[in-house]
């Protein structure tokens, strides 16, 4: 009887180890959350930001190797975040992190973009590839830290 005992108990074992194979999580999962994983983020979040205690003005130390990339073309992964009301947006932020998931970091100060579309596209809450000529401003005074200007969805 604990023969048979033993086969009840390692059977569906032995099945589900056989049937079932781990699949590879989407490339913007980290950890669980959905998060642009492209090298360029690293890039663009490595600025010190510093906030005026008076005015609430946001500044940008832009580091050496985003500065050699000011005004030149870009390709960037996010998650838009409309900037107004619409099923389609021609202006929006492109976040690091989607914004939409309410267990997820917010993405900070320098992981976002402002992005400015030749043509509009369907808002969506997937992630979605963005080239543009990257424009730089230094104060919050200004927009964002980072603009895209000129962009396309790749």
């Amino acid at each position: 009887m604990t023969l048979d005992r033993r086969r009840l108990l390692l059977t569906p074992l032995a099945l589900g180890l056989c049937g079932f194979t781990q699949q590879p999580l989407p490339q913007q999962w980290n950890g669980g959350h959905p998060e642009a994983l492209k090298a360029i983020w690293e890039l663009l979040a490595a600025p010190k930001v510093s906030t005026d205690p008076k005015t609430g003005l946001m500044t940008a130390a832009f580091t050496e190797d985003v500065k050699r990339m000011d005004g030149t073309m870009v390709e960037v992964d996010g998650f838009i975040l409309p900037l107004d009301p619409g099923r389609e947006a021609i202006h929006f932020a492109l976040t690091r992190r989607n914004s939409g998931c309410p267990f997820c970091p917010p993405s900070q100060p320098t992981e976002a973009a402002e992005v400015v579309l030749v043509k509009p596209v369907k808002i969506t809450g997937d992630l979605i590839t963005v080239s543009g000529r990257l424009v730089l401003h230094a104060s919050s005074d200004q927009g964002m830290f980072y603009q895209l200007q000129g962009a396309t969805v790749v």
